[in-house]
């Protein structure tokens, strides 16, 4: 009885991988990554103020418009206009990436337009995180880009930390 050769050729495992990679946009890291990040997967891009961070969301998303993939971007950090600013800056146009700006439904977190017995923190990341699940629901995008982690960390903050007084 002859045995298949299970040995795939370079060419052959390179497009299967790419078939499971999801490309940054960027060149460079796409060969470092053997043709990008694998899908479906959470990506933490970490780094000082001005380090690119923004930049590298909106080449993502970018690069998935190009490949006709669904997209969308929320941002709790940057307003459209700075992301536009951003954007005109390397030349592009983010004109069809759908863009969630938090801070434009503060009238939603206001404090005053609350009665509750909860601290407005706690209110406040109900209604965000009940907000962004809403809105990612109705996109069904292939990729997001979220700006920032660290706003929405703020808003889970403990009370203790927070200074709230009881």
């Amino acid at each position: 009885m002859k045995r298949k050769s299970i040995r795939k050729s370079a060419a052959t495992v390179s497009t299967e991988l790419a078939d499971e990679r999801c490309s940054s946009g960027v060149e460079g890291l796409d060969d470092i990554l053997a043709g990008g990040l694998p899908r479906a997967g959470f990506y933490l891009i970490q780094g000082d103020p001005g380090s690119g961070k923004t930049t590298l969301a909106l080449q993502f998303l970018l690069e998935g418009l190009r490949l006709g993939e669904k997209v969308f971007y929320i941002t709790l950090s940057e307003t459209r206009e700075e992301l536009l600013k951003v954007a005109r800056s390397h030349g592009w146009s983010i004109d069809k990436i759908p863009v969630l700006d938090v801070s434009a439904v503060e009238n939603l977190l206001r404090p005053e337009a609350q009665t509750t017995v909860f601290h407005p923190s706690e209110v406040e990341l109900t209604k965000v995180s009940q907000l962004l699940l809403d809105e990612v629901r109705k996109a069904q995008p292939a990729r997001v880009a979220f700006d920032s982690l660290s706003e929405f960390r703020l808003m889970a903050e403990p009370l203790y930390v927070t200074g709230a007084n009881f």
